[in-house]
């Protein structure tokens, strides 16, 4: 078989031979498995009670070879012998090894799970510490709980389950961009997301689109099915020493391993189906035309009323369809004493709601080996390959979902061409249904990441960690309108690949001392490179030669133009990290580091952060000192608290004016010309930004460590900004990049774990978080009472987001109606409002606080679990209904043709209005629309993420079978969701997760609205 790069020949030869390698592995599998000759059996109960427990995974220790209890709780397994080691867990109970010794029959009592206990977690770095170490809050997500919400996307997978965290989804659209914000955002120009850090090296999660067109943010190429655990590094404190690029956290992956034991097969197949979840309220009465007169011509819906008998078409409800979505994973893992490997496979075929050009393709493969060479010396490599095919059609004022929002009822939008094969259309505008086939936009993304590791302990007290790794991806882009597309009649096409790569170097030197068996100590020092390149070329072509062959070869040399953009960027870092306890209970923190960033001026592209952390188990302490406050009722409590200082330099080339050619701009400059190719006046005198933070906490466990309670308060302020602020027309510039400004976000966050529940055959658990968060702009340049974020017009320049002094970060600017100092509306002489030339404070999109509710229950070999997810307050412009009053389908407008006394004065008289207004066409078009305060809306919601119902075929049915497990599940998404919001969906973000500072979430602007939908799949192990 011959690989090809281009059109994915390769991956879809793969595809097709995916049957063929599951079978191949299947057959592998049963010959392994074959080889096992020994059997021991048993029985395990409670260690408290004395049940029996029915349905606990008893597994060989480093593998996946296991079995699970009957309704006796008694087992059976094959071993390769008799000296193995057995893993036994159940959910509520605390995992226990339990050696064979030569035995051939085990009796094994698990004792109740401890809701928090001396766990590793995974920090910085790949560093593991205990829970009760940390003087500031991370959170972790079990692999479990990613794939049981069957997201494509690992962002959405985390929704209504980490505190402090809040996550938008641009859309239902396959492949949609999401955002992810932690703890509110620090920064009024830049990128306000987290870090993303797969297997110890960070990899780019950049959303890169237009507002009509935006792409997907680049975790979304991430296979769920290899994540093993997901780290939540929430505050400066945890995440410094990843340096400036963490300042807004960090979200620390770790990927799965091979384990020791004969090789274990996993496979997962699902299928989804999903339709559209809300749509707007459309009216129904009134046909095509202007000013009351039916016109077949027109846009709009101001026509006469429908008389009865006349067809009322759904053209909005009948353009979306249902989605089909299949997604399989497989793996192959096993290893020796000395070495283990994990491979997987993964295709994802993701449908569209949309008829054309509307599918997100994922196919990934994976492969992770580590040996040891010796007994002081290991080596580890992961290496995977991504490809994504996605077909979306374009939201916004652009067209594809806006035009069947407003094709007039009184036509039917499906008959979309004429009979000379032409499309049919309305004046001025694209049918939909034809857009989307000869209007789509394709995004083909080809992407590696491969991590090299070194381990080497010289001496027991000396560890030495090398590591480097490289993310690389290719994002091949077209958008073409075909011949006869309104806005280009010749058709236009644009071409453009984006090539971007993330290469890191990370050496760390680690050493522990313990000083008179009390005092513990360990240090590291270490140094790290990150070197960022990208570069961006597009070509764009007017007026098709043959008329039906878009391609931008098929386009004339005077039609076409070609632009070119690089971005280098390179980040040196020296840190240490030094801990110090006492006797286990009491810990100390110092951490440092200094970065050198290549985007600074040469005087100010050195700077250092500390940061500081503590934390006391009081319980022990208390214990050590002679009084012990343990007991059945309170039996943990931690205390702890952190500072830190985080530093954050200035985006690429800013510093100087940056000028580039250009080949041609058709008939404005057809010789080409030279220009300020970024549009911003360079500042050689810029300065990095930094992000102070305080963090207290406390963590509470009760009634035998079943109900746990964790809490936690923090309180960050950035100062010294590096803001884009606009510039005069002399200066050739657009903006101009000065240091100022400073953002405070204060808030709080509460965590609290239950399991009200636990029972041999039946078991209840209860999570719970809540947070509040409140950004407030402090302060900003000069005399800037507002920064107003040009990324995030919506509703033809109606509202904006906006950061207001002494005010939100997330605010809306918006165009209201002129008032006096009383607050009455000022009314011209005619009686009607006017509107202000002034925008306007209109709304804080940040929401009071969110929250999320997760339960799972188990019975025997049943697992019923659910996540519900709250929102409470925020503001929500609804730039999709603003656009609808303009065209007439808005049931606003159903008012339209009665008169009305407005309730204020006269401008010109002062004077108390008494004259009444016609409530026509161009009263909804020309004021109503503009008054941007009538369609800020209230986004609480209460929305039910998932519920997911799974049954695991006991093990005694399977004894014939070469399979170990088998499991079969049903889920369902957004099934239910409670609001008040008149739109689509209060959950939006109009422009994507691409937009930087207050981002352009809480705009609903005529994107493709969000799904709901089930998924039916099994899960096998051999």
């Amino acid at each position: 078989m011959e690989c090809k790069s281009t059109e994915y020949g390769c991956i879809r030869a793969l595809k097709g031979m995916f049957p063929v390698l599951l079978a191949s592995m299947l057959i592998l599998g049963t010959a392994i498995s074959s080889l096992a000759q020994t059997t021991v059996q048993g029985t395990v109960t409670d260690a408290e009670s004395g049940e029996v427990l029915t349905g606990v995974n008893i597994v060989i220790a480093g593998t996946l070879e296991g079995t699970t209890t009957d309704l006796d709780g008694n087992f059976e397994l094959t071993v390769p012998s008799l000296n193995e080691t057995l893993v036994v867990s159940f959910i509520g109970y605390q995992r226990q090894r339990v050696a064979i010794d030569g035995r051939t029959t085990l009796d094994i009592k698990l004792a109740p799970e401890l809701i928090i206990g001396d766990e590793l977690v995974i920090t910085a770095f790949g560093l593991e510490r205990e829970t009760k170490s940390l003087g500031y809050a991370i959170q972790q997500v079990r692999s479990d709980r990613i794939i049981e919400s069957r997201q494509p996307n690992i962002i959405n997978a985390l929704q209504g389950q980490v505190a402090g965290v809040q996550i938008t989804n641009s859309g239902g659209a396959p492949g949609a961009s999401s955002m992810m914000l932690i703890r509110g955002g620090t920064s009024l120009s830049s990128d306000n997301q987290p870090l993303f850090v797969v297997d110890g090296i960070p990899i780019d999660n950049t959303t890169t689109g237009g507002l009509n067109s935006p792409g997907s943010n680049r975790a979304i190429d991430i296979n769920p099915a290899d994540i093993e655990s997901i780290t939540i590094l929430k505050g400066p404190s945890a995440a410094a020493l990843y340096g400036q690029r963490a300042g807004s956290g960090a979200v620390v992956i770790t990927t799965r391993r091979g384990a020791e034991g004969r090789a274990i097969i996993d496979y997962s197949s699902t299928v989804s189906f999903d339709r559209v979840g809300n749509i707007p309220s459309l009216q129904s009465r009134y046909k095509q035309g202007e000013q009351g007169v039916f016109d077949p011509n027109a846009t709009g819906s101001w026509g006469p009323a429908f008389q009865s008998g006349e067809t009322v078409y759904d053209n909005l409800g009948d353009f979306f369809q249902t989605a089909f979505t299949q997604n399989h994973d497989l793996s192959l893992s096993g290893g020796t004493a000395t070495s283990r490997f994990y491979a997987s496979a993964s295709i994802m075929d993701q449908g569209g709601i949309v008829e054309h050009n509307n599918s997100f393709n994922r196919n990934s493969f994976r492969l992770t080996a580590d040996t040891r060479a010796g007994s002081n010396l290991r080596l580890e490599g992961t290496a995977s390959y991504v490809e994504t095919d996605r077909n979306y059609v374009s939201q916004g004022s652009a067209g594809g979902v806006m035009g069947a929002l407003f094709w007039p009822r009184s036509d039917n939008m499906r008959d979309y061409l004429n009979q000379d094969g032409t499309q049919r259309t309305i004046t001025g505008s694209d049918n939909p249904y034809w857009g989307t086939i000869n209007k789509p936009f394709k995004s083909d993304v080809s992407r590696s990441m491969v991590v090299g590791s070194v381990f080497y302990d010289p001496f027991d007290f000396l560890n030495i960690t090398y590591r480097l790794g490289t993310d690389r991806y290719t994002d091949s882009r077209e958008n073409y309108q075909a011949t006869g597309a309104m806005a280009s009649m010749g058709g236009i096409i644009t071409n453009s690949e984006i090539n971007n790569q993330l290469t890191t170097s990370t050496l760390m030197v680690s050493t522990s001392r313990t000083f008179a068996d009390a005092i513990n100590t360990r240090l590291t020092v270490g140094h790290n490179l990150e070197m960022m390149e990208r570069s961006v070329m597009s070509q764009t072509g007017q007026n098709f030669i043959d008329p039906n062959f878009p391609n931008i070869n098929n386009v004339v040399e005077q039609d076409r133009r070609t632009s070119r953009g690089e971005t280098r960027r390179r980040l040196i870092g020296a840190f240490v990290d030094f801990d110090i306890d006492w006797k286990d209970m009491v810990f100390l923190n110092f951490r440092g580091r200094n970065d050198w960033s290549s985007t600074l001026p040469v005087n100010n592209r050195s700077f250092f952060y500390p940061a500081v952390s503590a934390s006391v188990v009081l319980t022990e302490v208390m214990n050590e000192l002679g009084y012990n406050i343990q007991g059945s009722a309170l039996s943990y409590i931690k205390l702890r608290g952190s500072w830190a200082r985080v530093g954050k330099d200035a985006p690429p080339h800013i510093l100087a004016n940056t000028l580039a050619t250009a080949t041609n701009w058709f008939t404005v400059a057809p010789m080409g010309f030279i220009s300020n190719v970024n549009n911003f006046y360079g500042n050689p005198s810029l300065k990095p930004e930094f992000t102070n933070s305080i963090e207290l906490g406390a963590d509470f466990r009760f009634l035998d460590e079943r109900l746990g309670l964790d809490l936690s308060y923090y309180r960050t302020e950035t100062d010294e900004q590096i803001l884009g602020t606009r510039t005069p027309p002399s200066t050739s510039s657009f903006l101009a990049y000065l240091n100022g400004g400073s953002i405070r976000n204060e808030g709080v966050e509460l965590i609290l774990n239950t399991h009200p529940v636990r029972r041999s055959r039946f078991d209840w658990r209860l999570d719970l978080n809540f947070a509040k968060n409140t950004a407030t702009v402090i302060d900003l340049p000069g005399t800037l009472d507002r920064v107003e974020l040009s990324d995030s017009w919506a509703a033809f320049s109606v509202a904006q987001g906006s950061a207001f002094v002494d005010g939100p970060l997330f605010g809306i600017n918006g165009r209201v109606w002129r008032t006096n100092d009383d607050g009455e509306l000022l009314l011209d002489d005619r009686g009607y409002p006017q509107v202000s030339p002034i925008l306007e404070y209109i709304g804080n999109r940040e929401p009071d606080w969110i929250g999320g509710m997760t339960n799972t229950f188990s019975y025997q070999t049943w697992s019923l679990s659910f996540t519900w997810d709250v929102r409470i307050g925020g503001k929500i412009f609804n730039a999709t209904e603003n656009a609808l009053v303009r065209s007439g389908l808005s049931t606003k407008t159903l008012e339209r043709g009665e008169s009305k006394v407005f309730d204020g004065i006269v401008e010109s008289t002062g004077q108390r209005n008494t004259q009444a207004v016609l409530l026509d066409q161009d009263y909804y078009t020309s004021l109503y629309a503009l008054n941007g305060r009538e369609f800020v809306e209230d986004g609480t919601w209460y929305r039910m993420r998932f519920v997911t119902l799974s049954y695991a075929v006991p093990a005694q049915r399977l004894e014939n079978l070469p399979i170990s497990s088998l499991q079969f599940y049903v889920t369902g998404r957004n099934l239910l969701l409670f609001t008040n919001y008149s739109g689509v969906d209060p959950e939006v973000s109009g422009s994507g997760a691409g937009v930087g500072g207050a981002g352009s979430f809480g705009f609903d602007n005529l994107g493709v609205p969000a799904t709901r939908g089930f998924d039916f799949g099994l899960r096998l192990r051999l």
